[in-house]
């Protein structure tokens, strides 16, 4: 049985590991190195400004997601969320398990007071499909140049 949950910060990075190196593997097209800033995940998680889920099979981390809240910078009585990642292992990726999952971290997100979410989907491995299950709008692109 799957479940999600909000993880508490202690703990996190460490059970994280292989899931963020897989998604890292899996999705960065730059020619970057792995070299996760765990200071500045820690910093944001602090000031409350950090959200993290994730999707357990009995009590195995199979999944996480998390997002950055901060005050829209041209309206601050907004609170947007950025989904800075987003990960499920191959295995879990049937059904809809990540509509599901989404859904459960937008009802978190829209509980803090969030009001507008923005969610990624790269190149490398689109998600438009989910994207339109969530009812998100379309609302830009981003391209990247290594300098």
């Amino acid at each position: 049985m799957l479940t999600f949950k909000v993880e508490p910060w202690e703990g996190f990075w460490e059970e994280s590991e292989a899931l963020r190196r897989a998604h890292f593997d899996e999705v960065v097209q730059e020619e970057l190195d792995y070299l996760p800033n765990e200071s500045l995940y820690e910093t944001e998680w602090n000031a409350g400004r950090l959200l993290i889920l994730s999707v357990r099979s009995e009590s195995k981390m199979v999944g996480y997601m998390s997002w950055h809240m901060i005050p829209h910078p041209m309206s601050m009585e907004t609170l947007v969320g950025y989904e800075d990642t987003l990960y499920l292992s191959p295995e879990f990726r049937k059904g809809w398990v990540g509509v599901k999952f989404c859904e459960a971290a937008l009802g978190v997100l829209a509980g803090l007071g969030v009001k507008v979410v923005y969610m990624n989907s790269r190149s490398a491995r689109p998600l438009d499909k989910l994207m339109h299950r969530l009812k998100l709008k379309k609302v830009g692109e981003m391209f990247s140049k290594e300098l």
